[in-house]
Parts: C-alpha cells; structure tokens; sequence
C-alpha cells in the first residue's frame, strides 16, 4: 500500500452539479436563468415551478455519477431533528478521498485544485467488489458542505498532499422552532 492510502476503501457515487445545462433553463419562460441557473446572492440553485405542479423546485441538473475510490467516516446518521413541520433527520458525514485517486480520474483542473464544488451530492456507496452499502435518500440528499485539503507531506521521500476530505450533510427539510 502507498503512503497514506485509504485505509477501508468504500467507492462514493457523487453526482456533480450540470451548471451548463442549468443555465438552460427557462423557468418563467422570460429566457433562460441568468448565473447558469444559480441564484446570484447566495449560489443555490434557483427555483422553478414543473409542469403541473404548484410548488417551486430548486433547478437541479447533474452529470453521470463519478465512481471515486474513497473512505467514509460518520459523524452523524439519521439523528432525530423535531421541527414545528415535522421531523427532519440529520446526517453530517465525511467522505475521504486520495489526491492520486482524483488525478487518475482526471478531476483535478491545470491548477491542481479539484473539480469536485459545493453542492455536489453523494446519490450511494459501494463497497469495492461493486456492492450496494448504502443508497442516499434525495431528498434529504447528502452534498458536499466543505472540502479540506489535509495530509501535506506525509510521504518522506516525496511529500505533497494526500487527501481531501469532503464533509457530506443533508439538506434540511423541515422548518420551524425545534423542540
């Protein structure tokens, strides 16, 4: 095993965020969405009413799962949050992923940075013979809340960073004073 490999390998199915099919989006029928479909203050995406329906959905395009080696470490799983709407579950995870793993699926950009953004969600995990361990509800949905570089220089003879660690948490669904 190389230097600061995973240790208990798991492989994470994250969908990425699609901003170019997004932005195609015409969701008052006044154009398509400006901001390639996110909202300009606070770059969620933005909402749109279906067809047929009264309520307003956040437009959300995603690309084909990427399949990325990775290790799991949960904080939290389905905690009860109890809310005047009803009980909303909490889950705040981290996913573990290897720099040379992102490398060889090509999803660092010519800078080194990873391609991988906020708001990206993990749709399951599986474990390395191709194995359902656990398929994520959506909604809640878990996605990507932060994204921290760690590990730098861990290897004597070359150092240089090893992994990113991207912490997963779902989106909150229901509102109201907690009790």
């Amino acid at each position: 095993m190389k230097p600061g490999g995973l240790i208990f390998k798991f492989v994470a199915w994250i969908y990425r965020v699609d901003p170019e099919a997004m932005a195609e989006v015409d969701p008052d029928e006044g154009g398509p969405a400006p901001a390639g479909g996110f909202d300009e203050d606070f770059q969620e995406p933005r909402l749109e009413v279906p067809e047929g329906k009264a309520v307003a959905q956040p437009i959300r395009r995603e690309l084909a799962p990427l399949k990325i080696p990775c290790q799991v470490e949960p904080e939290v799983w389905d905690a009860l949050r109890m809310f005047d709407a009803g009980a909303s579950p909490r889950t705040d995870t981290a996913i573990t992923l290897h720099f040379d793993d992102l490398k060889r699926l090509g999803l660092l950009d010519d800078t080194g940075a990873p391609t991988l953004r906020h708001g990206d969600r993990l749709g399951a995990i599986y474990d390395q013979r191709g194995g359902l361990v656990q398929s994520i509800r959506n909604p809640p949905g878990l996605f990507v809340a932060e994204m921290r570089q760690e590990s730098f220089g861990l290897s004597l003879r070359r150092p240089k960073r090893q992994i990113l660690v991207l912490r997963m948490v779902d989106r909150q669904q229901a509102m109201g004073a907690s009790t």
